[in-house]
């Protein structure tokens, strides 16, 4: 029974981490790239993917992966 809370409450905490993610993820993806707001979503995708580490979550991990692409891509300013 306590593993099964345990678990939980991490599923809880997880959920609201992914969805932190994606709105910080929104909010910077659809601004001009702004090298301060890259590093700080960088760093809460690394995060994420720490804590995905030990998760048998392929899809949530993907979609991590996906994330830190799309934020190093848009981080590139144009010389």
């Amino acid at each position: 029974m306590l593993n099964e809370t345990a678990a939980t409450i991490d599923g809880v905490a997880l959920a609201r981490t992914v969805r932190a993610v994606a709105g910080q993820a929104r909010r910077t993806l659809n601004r001009p790239a702004n090298p301060t707001d890259t590093r700080e979503l960088l760093r809460a995708v690394d995060s994420l993917e720490r804590d995905l580490l030990d998760r048998p979550s392929g899809d949530l991990a993907r979609w991590a992966r996906n994330l830190r692409r799309r934020v190093e891509t848009h981080g590139i300013v144009p010389a």
